[in-house]
Order: structure tokens, then C-alpha cells, then sequence
């Protein structure tokens, strides 16, 4: 197994990925399969020389790994165990991921409805480092959106959060990039995939254990499914849509939320028979 796929003339791209759940391992794979046009057609390759979990632990490998070797391995991370070098806290997994030459913060950690933290310094520290900054945590896009733009914009880096809402479809830079002389008033959408999937099995006769196990299964239930299903992700990316989409200010706890936890299964199958599903 070789750790080079692309020509080594082509200069590095050097990432930090903090988070190692469902979304970075796509987003790994992603990576991997792209490798080779964005060498080809960007004349860039990128490498990831820093992983880290809270879990697992924070690790810097200096030569950095790329996607595609590690997409090889049945456990990547065990490659930054084996050949990295241990760092005790995020702050120094940002300051030594700096000083080798990184240029971008990747931070896909777990979702902190309440304040988004520990995110929301990650993503400071980084920005106030220096790094591109890209995540799909809603969290501290929703609580400081407007705070780490202007940190960003101080410090001449990007700072990206597309992937945050309806992360297969490019809606934030199509408003910022496409629609500037579109006057958006309000938006109307359906945003939790999980409690839309969790209800639909219920009507189907699943209990709601199956339906947050398939989920689970599936991949696109937050690391606590009832972070879904209490309405937490949908007022996430509300917050963001509304300051987004219609230059507002809103905080998290603005938003009114309703979720499914005390819906009893035959109530959310007499709604469906009834032809008015919840």
C-alpha cells in the first residue's frame, strides 16, 4: 500500500481534521475520489497531517497522509496513532497543525445544542491563527455566525460553513454567490431528515427504537438522535438560514421548537390514516 497516489510536484494542501465521525469519514472518501482531478485540475494535493478526537485523542503527523492511503486502511486513525505525534489539547493541535505548514481547519466534532462549545473555540482559535476554517457543525455558526465572519474577514481567511444545512445542495453560496440582487423575505422547508424518517416508520408499524436504530444505521441521525427528534437540529440551521438568507440576528433560543419525543406512536398513525401526517 503506498502513501503517494498523486505527483509529488504538485504542491500540498496541508489539513487539519478535527472530528472523526460519520460526516469526516465521508468526507475522506469524498477527498480520496477527487484526489486526482484536484491535482489535475487545481494542481493541488491535499494531505491530512493532523487528526483528532476527543475520544481517540489529538495526533500531528508532520509528512501528512493522503486520503486516498488512508481510505485504504479499515482504521485510518490507527495510522496517526502509529505514526504520529500525541497533543494534549485542541489549542496545541491547532498551533503545531500551523507551524508544519497546515492552512486549513476542518472541524466536523459533535453537535452542542446549548452554546455550541467546545466547536465555537476551536473554530476561534483557529481563525485567530490564521487557518481557512470549513465545518458543518451548526452549533457555533448558529450562536456566533456573525462574530467569526467579521474574525475571518480581520484576519484575511475564509471561513465556510456550507455543509451546516442541506449539506448536499450548495444553498449558502448560492445566495451569497448567485442571488446577491435577490431579495430573499423568508424561507419554508422541512430540515430534519431524521425525525422525517423516524415518523414515516412509525406510520409503517416500525416502533421508534427501529426507526432511530436505521438512522443510526444510515448515518444521518446527529450523535444524539434525540438532538433530532427534540427539534435541536432544525432550530440550528433555522438560526442559520434566517441570518443567512434574510440578514438577520437570531439567536438559537429565539426560535420556537417543537419536537417528536411525546408524539405516542398511534397518535402519528391516526394522523397519517387521517390523510393530515404529522
Amino acid at each position: 500500500m503506498s502513501e503517494t497516489s498523486l505527483p509529488t510536484r504538485h504542491p500540498s494542501v496541508r489539513l487539519l481534521l478535527l472530528g472523526y465521525g460519520h460526516v469526516a469519514q465521508a468526507f475522506l472518501q469524498l477527498l480520496a475520489s477527487r484526489s486526482i482531478w484536484l491535482g489535475n485540475e487545481l494542481g493541488v494535493r491535499p494531505v491530512v497531517c493532523g487528526l483528532g478526537t476527543r475520544s481517540h485523542g489529538l495526533y500531528i503527523y508532520p509528512r501528512g497522509f493522503e486520503a486516498s492511503f488512508l481510505v485504504q486502511d479499515a482504521d485510518p486513525f490507527q495510522q496517526f496513532i502509529n505514526n504520529g505525534t500525541y497533543v494534549d489539547n485542541a489549542g496545541a493541535f491547532i498551533e503545531a497543525g500551523k507551524a508544519l505548514g497546515a492552512t486549513v481547519l476542518i472541524e466536523l466534532t459533535t453537535l452542542n445544542p446549548q452554546n455550541g462549545q467546545p466547536a465555537l473555540s476551536y473554530i476561534r482559535a483557529a481563525l485567530q491563527s490564521g487557518l481557512d476554517v470549513i465545518t458543518a457543525n451548526k452549533g457555533p455558526v448558529a450562536y456566533a455566525q456573525s462574530e467569526l465572519q467579521a474574525l475571518a474577514r480581520r484576519q484575511n481567511v475564509q471561513f465556510r460553513f456550507e455543509a451546516t444545512v442541506m449539506d448536499g445542495l450548495p444553498l449558502i453560496n448560492l445566495a451569497q454567490f448567485t442571488l446577491q440582487a435577490v431579495g430573499i423575505h423568508s424561507f419554508r422547508a422541512l430540515l430534519n431528515t431524521t425525525s422525517s424518517l423516524v415518523l414515516n416508520m412509525i406510520e409503517q408499524g416500525f416502533t421508534r427504537d427501529e426507526a432511530i436504530a436505521k438512522a443510526q444505521e444510515l448515518g444521518i441521525a446527529e450523535a444524539d438522535p434525540w438532538y433530532d427528534l427534540d427539534a435541536w437540529d432544525a432550530v440550528m440551521k433555522t438560526t442559520i438560514l434566517a441570518n443567512t438568507l434574510l440578514e438577520s440576528q437570531l439567536s438559537p433560543h429565539q426560535v420556537v421548537r417543537q419536537g417528536i419525543r411525546d408524539l405516542a406512536p398511534a397518535e402519528i398513525r391516526a394522523a397519517a390514516q387521517a390523510g393530515t401526517p404529522i
